[in-house]
């Protein structure tokens, strides 16, 4: 269907806005090390997990209300009739003359007005359930400090991965850029062939098809070079609308330390102290629940004035005091609390043996995982070197008539595959190695 006049304006309008915007995108050249100090500052789950951390620290902070002073200060006025009131608030401003004990003037005396200015002080002495509260405060903290911490060898594992596996795609992509050229390269020897009488019209659909294949490859990398740029843009903590730049390539790591095993305990790691840490607060909690059964002393003391005036100073006193209190039957609640806090601790230490154990399962299996790696990488590397020497030769006896156009556009097709394998196999051997320095939470590369 032929455009309307009237609308090809706005068509090309929105061309050109499409087109503005793709060329305007932001280019952010990284290395892996830029991209991992980046995402130490900007990744969203990061700042929740610094969050977490403050808000604990909030919590430890709040318990020191077990071991310092309360202290207020206050303004309270009052203007009563009562005879009891009215006697006693004179009392207070010290203006009981011998009129007031006029028994007339008891029972119905005139209303009185007070100003109160009071500072109270009360001082916590013993409080136990107060101060192991603390104390489970304190480990609470550093449960999530380690927390943080493993979030944050998480993240730059995730970076890692995401900056090679956007590496990966772009790689790959070159490698089909390069098959597909050369296929066309061959496709036009193949059509004058053709054109000649020398091969079948099925040899040049063949070649056609080839072409046809590489360029759907070609598509489908350019859609994963993309996905791979958002999801690290993501993890960066960068808005949308910037292609990142790789500038380091993804390469074999020959200087690993071979002592990486050493000393690797799973429960020095992060996520296991975390839970460690867990265990111990919980431990406190409970005994905290048993202490409310204990008798609390807290020490108190005022000084207020009183006065006709806002604020007066007229008359003042003062008074000090200890209270000892004993809570000694609340319907269950103590008891609730103690059964409570036990059954959180038994699920915690379950938790913290389970962690353990798939822990040191982790480590065994990236350990393999690495090894593993390993070969397949240099069996990956050999194939290539086997496949790109076997199309040279194929090639030139297809150029001496020797060899079948499927033999040449098979073995154009498996020089492409096999580079394109060496490519994930390199990416998955550093994969597997940056999954051990999170398992065991070392740098094992050797400067």
């Amino acid at each position: 269907m032929f455009l309307n006049w009237k609308s090809t304006p706005f068509w090309v309008a929105g061309l050109l806005f499409l087109f503005t915007n793709i060329n305007a995108q932001e280019k952010i050249s990284l290395s892996l090390q830029q991209a991992l100090e980046i995402a130490k500052e900007n990744n969203f789950d990061l700042q929740s997990a610094h969050a977490e951390v403050q808000a604990m620290q909030a919590d430890k902070n709040k318990s020191l209300a077990a071991f310092l002073p309360s202290i207020t200060l206050s303004e309270t006025f009052v203007r009563t009739t009562d005879p009891l009131n009215v006697f006693g608030l004179k009392l207070k401003q010290e203006i009981v003359s011998p009129a007031d004990f006029n028994p007339a003037l008891l029972n119905d005396p005139e209303a009185i007005n007070n100003y109160n200015t009071k500072i109270e002080v009360q001082q916590p002495l013993i409080n136990l359930d107060a101060f192991f509260g603390r104390a489970a405060a304190a480990d609470g903290l550093s449960a999530v400090k380690h927390k943080y911490n493993r979030t944050e060898n998480y993240i730059a594992f995730m970076v890692k991965i995401s900056y090679y596996e956007l590496t990966l795609q772009n790689k790959s992509l070159n490698v089909i850029i390069q098959s597909l050229a050369a296929a066309q390269s061959n496709r036009k020897v193949i059509k004058d062939y053709y054109d000649e009488g020398l091969i079948t019209k099925a040899d040049y659909l063949m070649a056609e098809v080839h072409v046809s294949n590489l360029e759907s490859q070609k598509a489908e990398l350019e859609n994963s070079v993309s996905t791979a740029n958002d999801k690290l843009l993501v993890l960066l903590g960068l808005g949308n609308g910037k292609q990142i730049i790789a500038t380091d390539t993804l390469e074999i790591f020959c200087n690993i330390s071979d002592n990486y095993l050493e000393n690797s305990d799973v429960e020095n790691r992060s996520d296991i102290l975390a839970r460690s840490y867990k265990v111990q607060s919980l431990k406190k909690m409970n005994l905290m629940s048993w202490t409310k059964f204990m008798p609390r002393l807290n020490a108190f003391g005022n000084y207020e004035f009183n006065d006709t005036k806002l604020f007066g100073a007229a008359a003042e006193n003062w008074m000090v005091g200890l209270n000892l209190q004993w809570n000694i039957f609340n319907g269950f609640q103590n008891v609730a609390a103690i059964q409570k806090s036990q059954a959180e601790l038994k699920q915690a230490e379950a938790e913290y043996s389970k962690a353990k154990l798939e822990g040191q399962n982790e480590i065994d299996e990236s350990i393999r995982s690495l090894e593993t790696a390993k070969k397949k990488l240099t069996l990956a590397q050999t194939a290539v070197e086997q496949s790109q020497e076997s199309f040279r030769i194929i090639n030139d006896r297809y150029n001496k008539g020797l060899e079948k156009t499927s033999d040449l556009l098979n073995a154009e097709s498996s020089a492409s595959n096999t580079k394109l394998n060496y490519l994930k196999s390199l990416y998955f051997y550093n994969v597997s190695l940056f999954k051990i320095e999170l398992m065991l939470e070392k740098i094992l590369l050797n400067n």
